[in-house]
């Protein structure tokens, strides 16, 4: 009986130069092994080791085995994950220019074109759109949980930013505004603002979310690296799942101490590579640039150093940090069935995007962590 072949995608690394396969697509038979089609990546100075198999998508991420090393049996991790590294950076080898903010993300463009008609991924991100958090992650049942799980991750980013009532808050990336409607119904004699970039996810924001008496929101147009507000506006900052997008991380951090009361506070959550002091390898520019097929711009990278480094160039202290990985995994098999009949190349590029970070989160090299900082 015919088998369908398989696409393997190699991937190189960082000035090692590879055999003339490299970023090819070659096309082998489900029965053939590694071995057979790629013998010199099987040598001995060669690490090997699959992204993952789906359908005729078999993806082999390769690095030199003497560079690679191993940690608890794992491949090394690519440095810079997910950092393009644009901008000045000291001691860096590269310096590319900032990107410019788009106001528009891929995304996005399908949750909206999705709202309506009934699509899965569309009305499972019609709320919240970032990952969810399960205390048990052994434990996670299916799609009917995701919203419950995305309410306990923005209130793990809304704990962290120690509110009571009568605050002034900016929710910067405010997306369709369930963070400031979250707060709204919990806390009294609030002012909160949320900001983005986009106008739609504002238009849908503003018809969403309806202030309780005593409280007072709005929504601004604006782009999270040159806030539109004047100095020592807000009592506290947020941004759940987004920061990333922005520009620069350092520019926003820079902007939100600048609005920031003296004794406010900043939250967030972020994808954080292991070591974001590390500068870039090929491997982990290569994975951002196709994680930002499906997601976006993914801004600048870690140019700055860690959050560390960043809090005590702006001015600000971490006062709260807390690696959450294991609590968020449950996310991806999730998103990747509501995101299974959806056509067209941006679903299918939002697919690959989703198993990539997918697979660099269960292999450790990708962190998610919820951040907090401190303005004396």
């Amino acid at each position: 009986m015919a088998t369908n072949p398989t696409t393997l995608v190699a991937a190189k690394t960082t000035g090692v130069p590879l055999a003339s396969f490299a970023n090819k697509v070659l096309r082998m038979e489900p029965e053939q092994g590694l071995r057979e089609i790629i013998p010199e990546v099987m040598a001995k100075s060669w690490l090997v080791f699959p992204l993952f198999l789906d359908g005729r998508t078999l993806a082999v991420a390769f690095a030199p085995r003497a560079r690679a090393g191993r940690r608890e049996g794992r491949p090394a991790p690519p440095r810079g994950l997910l950092g393009l590294q644009r901008g000045a950076a000291p001691g860096r080898d590269e310096v590319l220019p900032l990107t410019p903010q788009p106001k528009t993300l891929p995304y996005f463009d399908l949750i909206l074109e999705g709202k309506g008609r009934g699509d899965p991924a569309a009305e499972a991100l019609s709320r919240y759109v970032h990952w969810g958090y399960w205390e048990d992650p052994s434990r996670a049942g299916g799609a009917e949980e995701l919203q419950a799980a995305m309410d306990r991750l923005n209130g793990l980013v809304v704990d962290a930013a120690l509110l009571t009532d009568g605050l002034s808050l900016l929710d910067a990336g405010c997306g369709f505004g369930a963070t400031l409607a979250s707060i709204d119904a919990a806390r009294y004699g609030m002012r909160l603002t949320g900001l983005n970039i986009d106008p739609r996810q504002l238009a849908v924001a503003r018809e969403s979310v309806k202030p309780r008496t005593g409280n007072a929101v709005e929504f601004v147009e604006g782009n999270a690296c040159a806030l539109p507000f004047p100095d020592a506006s807000f009592d506290r900052v947020t941004a759940v799942e987004c920061i990333f997008h922005f520009p620069s991380r350092f520019a926003f951090i820079k902007e939100a101490a600048r609005v920031l009361k003296p004794g406010g506070t900043l939250a967030l959550s972020d994808f954080v590579p292991q070591d974001p002091n590390a500068p870039p390898s090929w491997l982990g520019r290569w994975l951002g640039a196709q994680v930002e097929k499906g997601y976006g711009h993914c801004g600048d990278g870690w140019p700055e150093g860690d959050y560390s480094r960043m809090a005590a160039k702006a001015g600000l202290t971490v006062a709260f940090e807390r690696d959450i990985t294991e609590n968020t995994l449950p996310t991806y098999p999730i998103l990747l069935g509501l995101l299974a009949g959806t056509p067209g190349p941006k679903a299918a590029a939002l697919r690959w995007g989703t198993r990539l970070l997918q697979w660099s989160s269960r292999l450790g090299w990708l962190r998610y962590r919820v951040v907090s900082f401190r303005k004396p």
